[in-house]
């Protein structure tokens, strides 16, 4: 995933005007959740336990928790909470509970009072934001006689966020009136993004990798100690999907296409899994 996505769990009262309960926003090696601010609503819109400040903040929290897992992230992943009371003298009540959810991640927190919220009968509203880092994506070269790949993209910035999301780190740009390039690596190996501002001449190459030079490759691979989890990660960018192959050599694989559809291929590795 490397599209700003919106979350709204179906389990709970759906936005009708212009808002999501949280919106996921992919930032390279990690998703960051932003979510709205939380009243104790229930799916008709009715408030629930009237100005029972104990009642409510369990409610939201447990809402909270609804949008979190949908998101595939949990209360350890929030770094931020914002909470807004209509009575001061009531916040005790509120962090009693709110120490329970956040027992373990004690993110940086605000506790406001405000004179009212969006309905009279609601004296709390907690809003979070959440972090998770990208795991289980331990990838490498496959080939350690090539140290270098050249591609030409058509959206230098999709292309960009595609190749962070997978791992790489920038390290160096350079632009001109007619192009902008961008490096990147991973350990020793080096990643070049070219984008034209007008088409160049374009080679014969397999329709697949079409506006790519792979340096006399049809494509480069990386590779995974934990094929099923990358799969999953990566299915919004599955190529031809057959699911998890199994080569000859015994190898499970499968390929993904980034934004230009070069294509890449993702390999089990066995021998790391045996050195383990």
């Amino acid at each position: 995933m490397n599209e700003i996505s919106k979350i709204n769990p179906v389990s709970m009262k759906q936005p009708t005007k212009a808002y999501s309960n949280g919106i996921l926003v992919p930032l390279g090696n990690a998703n960051m959740l932003f979510v709205t601010g939380q009243v104790a609503q229930d799916n008709n819109g009715n408030v629930v336990a009237p100005n029972d400040f104990t009642a409510q903040t369990r409610f939201i929290f447990e809402h909270i928790g609804e949008i979190l897992k949908d998101a595939d992230m949990t209360f350890d992943d929030v770094v931020k909470a914002q909470i807004f009371v209509t009575d001061m003298g009531q916040s005790s009540k509120v962090s009693a509970i709110r120490d329970e959810f956040f027992a373990n991640s004690k993110p940086a927190s605000t506790l406001v009072e405000i004179n009212k919220l969006v309905k009279a009968e609601c004296c709390v509203e907690i809003e979070v934001i959440a972090v998770k880092l990208i795991t289980n994506r331990n990838w490498c070269m496959q080939n350690s006689k090539i140290h270098h790949i050249s591609i030409n993209v058509s959206d230098l910035v999709k292309s960009q966020n595609f190749y962070q999301f997978l791992g790489f780190c920038e390290c160096h740009n350079y632009c001109d009136d007619s192009v902008k390039i961008k490096h990147f690596s991973k350990g020793d190996f080096i990643l070049e993004l070219f984008c034209y501002s007008s088409s160049p001449t374009t080679k014969t190459v397999p329709k697949e990798i079409e506006h790519s030079e792979f340096v006399g490759i049809e494509h480069f691979s990386l590779h995974t100690d934990n094929i099923e989890s990358v799969y999953n990660l990566l299915k919004n960018h599955i190529y031809n999907d057959k699911g998890i192959q199994l080569g000859r050599t015994g190898i499970r694989f499968f390929f993904i296409t980034d934004p230009d559809g070069n294509r890449i291929e993702i390999v089990e590795d066995k021998r790391r899994i045996l050195q383990q």
